[in-house]
């Protein structure tokens, strides 16, 4: 178990330079800056950082630590807490030096006050997905079901615009691109095509200046779809 901790100016300075300069030693240059008390604050409460594969696994994990009535709970809004926690889960996550590479931007590792880049980070972002859908985790698949280091289009997608993270939004997100018998994404589900998720994200972003779509029933967003989406609901794989 690790003390969980909020990196303070100087710290979130440091993981900044080291994410931008992405030397072979990162690994260790994080680990470093984690051990160095000046750098952040204790907030009382431990997490277990585990090596985890899956959105919905590191997801399922943390919502142990932060779900309502837990120690976490009163700090999930602490963007210094996730960014601290991102860097935490780096060593884990990148396991070795050939992963550089997946680093990518900084706004993976750290929590920006962007409102459209905050899903992107890969620890929160799975978080907030499975708070926002906690008692119906299965509606919430399309952005769950990929590696925490590859999100992909479909997360970018649906995780990036607020309205499409809950609600039948989501639902029908996961509807058209998330495989229930297999458990990962239908094939061509990251297209930029007709039917993908980039369309989606137009064709709700339309409807919403006449209709309420995130209250909507599933079932009647699905009957107001163009025919261009058809082929994923049709789809099995």
């Amino acid at each position: 178990m690790t003390q969980v901790r909020a990196f303070n100016a100087q710290g979130q300075l440091a993981f900044s330079k080291i994410l931008v300069e992405k030397a072979p030693d990162i690994t260790n240059q994080v680990l470093e800056l984690l051990k160095d008390g000046t750098c952040s604050t204790s907030l009382g409460f431990e997490l277990e950082i585990s090596k985890l594969e899956s959105r919905l696994e590191i997801a399922e994990h943390l919502w142990i630590y932060f779900a309502p009535g837990k120690p976490g709970f009163a700090h999930a809004g602490n963007r210094d807490m996730w960014t601290w926690i991102g860097a935490a889960y780096l060593p884990v996550l990148l396991g070795n030096p050939a992963k550089i590479k997946m680093i990518g931007e900084k706004a993976r590792w750290v929590l920006e006050d962007s409102s459209i880049r905050q899903h992107r980070h890969l620890i929160s972002g799975p978080y907030v997905i499975y708070a926002a859908n906690s008692q119906n985790i299965e509606n919430a698949m399309a952005a769950l079901a990929t590696p925490i280091l590859s999100p992909g289009e479909v997360v970018e997608r649906v995780a990036g615009k607020a309205a499409m993270t809950h609600g039948s939004a989501i639902a029908i997100a996961t509807e058209l691109y998330y495989d229930k018998i297999n458990k990962k994404l239908k094939k061509n589900s990251s297209t930029h095509d007709l039917g993908g998720p980039r369309r989606l994200s137009y064709f709700l972003g339309q409807i919403d200046l006449t209709i309420d779509y995130p209250v909507m029933d599933k079932a009647h967003l699905i009957d107001l779809l163009p025919e261009e989406f058809h082929v994923f609901l049709n789809a099995t794989e």
